[in-house]
């Protein structure tokens, strides 16, 4: 929305002083302006179902703009379920929905196995049963796993999977695509640092197109932060809720889309993107022209960010059936993806 929330500035109310509209305000101390402060409109918008303002322009300087542009969502219990899995997760009441079980793969390092005991703590008030296998190999023997579990893969912040691959591994691997479970796939640093990771990602979108009925979701972690716990499992519980009202056609009504890639940089998610080129016209294809990748994604909207030779990853890609996703080799390459 875009409204006027400043009326200090006498130039938008002598241009507008002629309408009667302009005065509807007068009997509840709006004088000079029919406009209202953004610390007003965040209390109404509370009122009336709304998330109040998430995000405004910066009111550094009023007088070059009057205009303040935010953003705000209508709210119920499920979009308020699926903005903060955590908080609202003990009020939400589901109807005719599944019970689901909490299974975290990880642990034989010590800030993955203290991780764990975080999340375990941070779900144990909510009665989700959950069970913990130290490593992808351990899914081979009496794990237990059903569609309706919410399966977190934490076994990349031990050692990338396929920096020293093991039968036992590429077995467990295969049962854990097996079971159709909702799988939140977790790496760190395969943008910079750790470029194996990015073969467990190869894998997870050509096991998709395999797969259709599994939901899997990968988000990357920027090197040397410390995971946070609380972020995951919520990222996890988003991705469960939203991908089952997805599936019974419920999530159509509401303004959320599911993502299969995910990176958190500075604290903010951030959507896989790449860049379209048109083809080259003479037939040929120069290494540093694009190919053509059939993409089986729906339409996506657009958004867009300023491309810098070090964030790449983000540059945005929108697909949809039947149109091509070009990406440029000298990308891929640069991102050590092939």
């Amino acid at each position: 929305m875009q409204e006027i929330t400043n009326n200090d500035v006498s130039r938008t109310g002598f241009m507008m002083s002629a309408t009667t509209g302009w005065w509807l305000g007068q009997n509840d101390g709006r004088m000079l302006s029919p406009g209202v402060s953004t610390l007003e409109w965040h209390q109404l918008l509370l009122e009336c179902g709304f998330s109040g303002i998430d995000t405004a322009t910066p009111e550094i300087d009023v007088f070059p703009s009057t205009l303040t542009v935010w953003v705000t969502q209508a709210v119920d219990d499920r979009v308020s379920l699926l903005r903060e899995p955590l908080s609202s997760f003990s009020t939400y009441k589901s109807v005719g929905e599944e019970e689901w079980d909490l299974v975290i793969i990880g642990g034989q390092t010590l800030g993955t196995s203290q991780l764990i005991s975080q999340i375990v703590r941070l779900i144990q008030p909510f009665g989700v049963k959950h069970a913990v296998y130290r490593t992808l190999g351990d899914m081979t023997g009496s794990a237990k796993t059903t569609p309706n579990s919410a399966i977190l893969c934490l076994a990349e912040l031990d050692e990338p999977i396929f920096r020293s691959l093991s039968e036992q591994t590429l077995k467990g691997i295969q049962r854990l695509f097996e079971t159709q479970g909702t799988v939140l796939w977790v790496t760190q640093g395969c943008r910079s640092d750790e470029p194996y990771m990015n073969m467990s990602i190869g894998l997870i979108r050509t096991v998709l197109l395999e797969i259709p009925d599994l939901v899997a979701q990968v988000l990357d972690l920027e090197s040397g932060t410390k995971p946070d716990p609380r972020q995951l499992l919520e990222t996890l519980i988003r991705l469960r809720y939203g991908t089952t009202w997805e599936k019974n056609g419920s999530i159509d009504k509401m303004l959320w889309t599911q993502e299969h890639e995910l990176a958190l940089e500075n604290g903010q998610f951030m959507v896989r993107a790449s860049i379209t080129k048109p083809l080259s016209t003479t037939g040929t294809t120069h290494p540093s022209e694009p190919y053509t990748m059939p993409s089986t994604r729906r339409p996506r909207r657009s958004i867009s960010r300023s491309i810098l030779p070090s964030r790449l990853w983000f540059i945005i890609v929108l697909s949809r059936p039947g149109c091509p996703c070009r990406i440029g080799r000298l990308l891929l390459k640069r991102l050590r993806m092939w």
